[in-house]
């Protein structure tokens, strides 16, 4: 016996739901094909729901299949050929005759159609999957007597067909210049097409579109298949049905003439597209919805529903209207419908979530439905009056008392003012002092806070919050309001919160005005592992101590818009332990503040950025401000030349000493722009042993334009430290390179083996070739990807030089993967080009597509396994040059000014 036939049926079911959970279609579909044993079970999985979207589009893309050949249609063709054919419409029945089998397709089309048929009707050899027949999926081997006599339809549970899967007919679909069949063509004349047709004619406006009556036809002619193709395989199983779509508007009168056979009918779905209601109609005019459609349509849902409910009290539990068709979606009428629909139907019976598939059902009911038990609730998939029915009477989130997971999108700033009130009643209770502060209506923060369990409170444990910030004239007033609506979250649901994660839409209009602080009376939130601040305001300011209630953090992401600064006016934040920190990614003023010193207690940092800045014009790239470089010194402390001067006159030192000194074992990337990446020392990788991906990016909106010098001195760790300016930091023009501090003999090199990735933006300058020899060779040994923009060099032909014989030469005995480096530089005159020998061709593509570039170039790099090539980019005037390694593309960038 086959082993795997002695697998237990216990055993076998738990893999097969788990296949069956991941929609793991392939799996079901392999295990089906195993043997009769495996067939057996596997049948309920794979057509309990067969047209459920996740299989069809998963498998058509790894089938190649064609959108108007797609598995879903295919499908729906092998289970129509079980049927009956007696039972089959006229329409129906020539739409599956062989003959419509599109002859252009040829073998490719054989081959689809044979390869999707083996999945849903499967055969057992290879040699019985040649000889099935595509148009019907049957086959004539006589190995598969077993599987041409299972009974697929008798495990359908859920008819969930979208309308082009009633596309049968293959040859036909969307192809205007398609004919029909002669035999359609003469079914189109009969009494029967014609009686159909004026019954339910196309819209005036739908039918002027067309060239010819015979288009308009051919178009009706698949409409009917719309209906046709789900009815008829419904009829069948009806009385196991628990899910059913509808599609037409007149089909509803057939449902309801049956509808004593839906026993285990659960959710039913009105597409109701008529049919001038087609995705052919690309809009139509707003009088194709009369108000006698509309009464119509309103009639038969509610009858059927009644009808249902009468026959089977408490089955049928979701009614979903019109949901995707916008020729529905805005009616006024729809909410009317859906409210009586759901006054009919039972109230929800102690749901667990609110969302999108239950709201309608739960807002017909609210005060009637008990919410205690709701633990999610997806307010972005909800209508945007939902915020105002919590605010109504008792709201309903008090009432979903364990309630861990909410989705809330609103511009009401008292969403929360209950739970606020529940903290403060539990921790008075308790014996627990309250400060008064500014912060939640005045709820401020706990002193000496201690053990305390959150029973009785409502247990929320992951909040995504997005505002609207849309401020009145009284700006003040209003920011004052929505920093409570988050400090009041902090406070009420400290005790329990895990993921805290707000944001606010990009507002250009009101973006300048917008200040919001956030933090101030915040407690210890020791849950929190996750905190997102994704704010679009000109200054997020955060409390000095809000790091500091946070210990358990993992990843810690906070942003704003803010524009230029004054560096008096950054108060920095308290250093925080933060020993689990993985992922802290700053930018704005939140990075301003931000405490270096924090840096030392996050061994297990993986990924880190500190950044300022807004979209350029450009809209792809972010540039940062970067204060003039003596007020920048100045807050840091820093020496310089007129450092005594300043000193004399009071200047003081406002902001924490940055020691890039720290040891981070596990990171592997680093992002740094502004003033970070302008004083960066690159002596701090040498605690980033795993660093993979470094960016430094030194652009300023600013006047001035910042250049970084670097020597063979930056590229080393000194023992010895020096209380002199930072050596190569200055403001354009560059002026002479300032000595480098005393090293000692000990000093270690900087080797970085894993990096792969290098981003250099900015006035970059390497004054000689040794240093950019140091620099490719010995600091980044194994790099890959090398992309600089804004660099200057004494001649272009000394940069590329040093590459081929520092970086590419040096590694023919490495593997393709290593000694293969990508380049892109831009802006190369035309003397530059002759400096190298290398002649390049223009095209007018766009940098991101995937295409195959065109190129001419000599013979500069490919000994090296390395080319150039030159495109136009996005940005006026400048050229890229891609580096492309057998077939493979990457992209690095460096701007030259012509000369």
């Amino acid at each position: 016996m086959d082993p795997l036939s002695q697998l237990p049926l216990e055993c076998l079911q738990i893999i097969l739901q788990l296949l069956d959970d991941d929609n793991d279609l392939t799996s079901l579909a392999v295990l089906l094909r195993t043997n009769k044993y495996f067939s057996s079970t596997v049948l309920p999985y794979l057509y309990r729901d067969p047209f459920r979207k996740d299989f069809h589009s998963t498998r058509s893309r790894q089938m190649g299949i064609a959108k108007d050949l797609s598995s879903g249609r295919l499908l729906a063709r092998m289970l129509l050929s079980r049927l009956p054919p007696t039972s089959l419409p006229t329409a129906l029945t020539l739409a599956l005759a062989p003959s419509t089998t599109p002859k252009q397709s040829g073998r490719n089309t054989r081959k689809s159609l044979s390869t999707a048929f083996s999945l849903f009707a499967p055969f057992t050899t290879k040699t019985s999957i040649k000889n099935t027949d595509t148009t019907t999926g049957t086959t004539t081997s006589k190995n598969n007597s077993y599987y041409s006599a299972l009974d697929y339809l008798a495990h359908i549970r859920h008819l969930d067909m979208r309308p082009w899967y009633a596309e049968v007919d293959c040859c036909q679909a969307h192809k205007i210049g398609t004919p029909l069949t002669h035999a359609q063509k003469e079914y189109t004349k009969s009494d029967e097409f014609n009686k159909f047709y004026n019954a339910h004619p196309f819209a005036p406006t739908f039918s002027n579109n067309w060239r010819s009556n015979s288009t308009s036809v051919q178009f009706y002619y698949h409409t009917i298949l719309h209906h046709e193709v789900p009815w008829s395989l419904g009829f069948f199983i009806l009385e196991q049905l628990q899910s059913l779509t509808i599609h037409r508007v007149y089909s509803i009168k057939h449902y309801i003439n049956v509808v004593n056979r839906l026993k285990n009918l659960e959710k039913v779905d009105f597409l109701l597209r008529e049919i001038y209601e087609e995705e052919f109609n690309h809009g139509g005019g707003d009088g194709d919805v009369t108000e006698q459609l509309e009464k119509t349509i309103q009639q038969d849902v509610v009858q059927f529903v009644q009808d249902h409910a009468r026959l089977f009290p408490g089955r049928l539990k979701t009614v979903v209207c019109f949901e995707g068709d916008s020729h529905w979606s805005d009616q006024a009428f729809v909410k009317g419908l859906q409210a009586e629909i759901y006054r009919v139907i039972p109230p929800l019976v102690e749901p667990t979530h609110l969302g999108q598939d239950n709201w309608p059902r739960f807002w017909a009911n609210p005060g009637a439905t008990n919410v205690m038990k709701v633990q999610r609730i997806n307010g972005r998939e909800l209508p945007e009056t939902w915020v105002e029915t919590i605010l109504n009477d008792r709201p309903l989130l008090e009432r979903c008392r364990g309630l861990k997971y909410l989705e809330i999108t609103t511009s009401q700033y008292d969403v929360f003012d209950w739970a606020v009130q529940e903290r403060r009643n539990r921790e008075e209770s308790l014996g627990r002092i309250i400060t008064t502060g500014n912060v939640h209506n005045g709820q401020g923060s706990l002193l000496e806070p201690g053990p305390c369990q959150p029973s009785g409170l409502v247990p929320l444990e992951q909040v995504e919050l997005k505002l609207f910030l849309s401020p009145p004239n009284n700006i003040t007033k209003y920011t004052t309001q929505h920093n409570s609506v988050i400090d009041s979250l902090a406070f009420a649901f400290g005790q329990t919160l895990r993921q805290f994660i707000v944001s606010t839409p990009y507002e250009e209009s009101t973006i300048d005005q917008l200040h919001l602080h956030i933090g101030r009376g915040w407690v210890d939130l020791r849950a929190l592992t996750h905190l997102e601040l994704k704010m679009a305001v000109n200054r997020l300011i955060v409390d000095p101590l809000l790091l500091t209630y946070c210990p358990k953090l993992t990843r810690l992401r906070m942003t704003d818009y803010s524009k230029e600064y004054s560096c008096q006016d950054v108060v920095p934040c308290q250093p925080a332990d933060i020993s689990g920190l993985q992922i802290l990614r700053l930018s704005g003023w939140p990075a301003l503040t931000f405490n270096p010193a924090t840096l030392s207690s996050t061994p297990k940092l993986t990924s880190l950025e500190f950044s300022i800045g807004r979209s350029t014009d450009q809209g792809r790239q972010r540039v940062g401000f970067i204060p003039p470089l003596g007020e920048l010194n100045r807050s840091y402390g820093i020496r310089g030349d007129s450092f005594q001067v300043e000193e004399q006159a009071g200047v003081s030192i406002i902001r924490p000493h940055w020691s890039w000194d720290w040891n981070l074992p596990l990171m592997t990337e680093l992002i740094l722009t502004s003033e970070f990446a302008l004083l960066f020392e690159f002596r701090m990788l040498h605690g980033c042993p795993a660093l993979e991906a470094l960016t430094l990016d030194i652009r300023s909106t600013g006047r001035d334009v910042h250049t970084r010098i670097l020597s063979e001195a930056d590229l080393i760790v000194p023992v010895l430290q020096s209380t002199t300016t930072p050596s190569g930091v200055s403001s354009s023009p560059p002026p002479s390179p300032i000595p480098s501090p005393t090293l000692d003999k000990a000093s270690e090199q900087i080797v970085l083996h894993k990096l792969k990735r290098l981003n250099l933006h900015g006035k970059w300058m390497m004054l000689d070739t040794q240093c950019l020899s140091h620099f490719l060779q010995i600091l980044f040994p194994n790099l890959q990807h090398l992309q600089m923009e804004g660099w200057s060099f004494q001649t272009l032909k000394t940069f590329l030089l040093t590459i081929k014989e520092n970086t590419l030469a040096r590694r023919p005995t490495l593997s393709r993967a290593v000694r293969c480096l990508r380049i892109d530089i831009s802006a190369m005159s035309a003397k530059q080009q002759g400096e190298v020998k290398m002649k390049y061709t223009n095209t007018s593509r766009h940098e991101d597509e995937d295409e195959t570039w065109e190129e001419e170039q000599e013979e500069f790099f490919k000994p090296y396994a390395a080319k150039v090539m030159q495109c136009w980019s996005y940005n006026t005037n400048e050229y890229i040059f891609v580096g492309h390694d057998s077939g493979r593309w990457g992209r690095c960038k460096d701007t030259f000014e012509r000369r």
